[in-house]
């Protein structure tokens, strides 16, 4: 059995396990651990953590797994996801009810945002950004047909890929541990450039 200051062999391969579940870890050994309340379990290359909060002006979704940010600058679909790749994360989903109407609750009942959804790929098949297969849909009426907005309404529209909108950004508590040393020098007001180069 690992213990949580295993070492990273012992670590759990897929974060948000439950309070006291038993997971299955990379050398197909079960290890039951308890998180405290509110918290989920994050995976990676270092010892079990339980995270509690995302950085700065970042909001956890612990039902998700992933932290989210909203940006007031607009930009087109292409930019805007390029900017969130950047941050390790991706455009917003909202892939069921309680994702979209987190999400609506952070955007506020004014702002448009992008949605991580397009059909880009294959017109008429909208995917979205990050894989996950579109089950759950909130499409306003006579809609889709380009890239996802999610309006003040709490609806789906699409616009062109090539206007601008608000957009948020997620990124998985994963990547926000794993990068953490990242985050702490954008939060210090130093560019990352000047940090690696000096």
């Amino acid at each position: 059995m690992c213990s949580p200051m295993a070492t990273p062999a012992c670590n759990i391969d897929t974060p948000g396990a439950e309070d006291g579940d038993q997971q299955v870890l990379t050398r197909g050994m079960a290890y039951t651990f308890s998180c405290p309340a509110g918290t989920v379990a994050v995976s990676g290359r270092k010892p079990l953590e339980c995270a509690t909060d995302c950085p700065g002006d970042w909001t956890i979704s612990l039902t998700h797994s992933h932290c989210y940010k909203l940006f007031d600058t607009p930009k087109n679909y292409a930019d805007a996801q390029t900017h969130c790749a950047n941050l390790t994360g991706t455009l917003t989903t909202a892939s069921d009810e309680e994702e979209q109407a987190f999400v609506s609750s952070l955007k506020g009942s004014r702002n448009i945002i992008w949605l991580g959804l397009s059909d880009s790929v294959t017109e008429g098949t909208f995917l979205w950004i990050d894989g996950a297969p579109l089950s759950y849909t909130n499409w306003k009426s006579r809609e889709p047909n380009n890239c996802a907005t999610l309006l003040t309404d709490g609806k789906w529209n699409d616009k062109s890929c090539l206007a601008t909108a608000k957009y948020m950004c997620k990124v998985s508590i994963e990547n926000f541990e794993e990068f953490a040393w990242f985050w702490s020098v954008l939060r210090s007001g130093v560019s990352a450039l000047e940090y690696i180069f000096g």
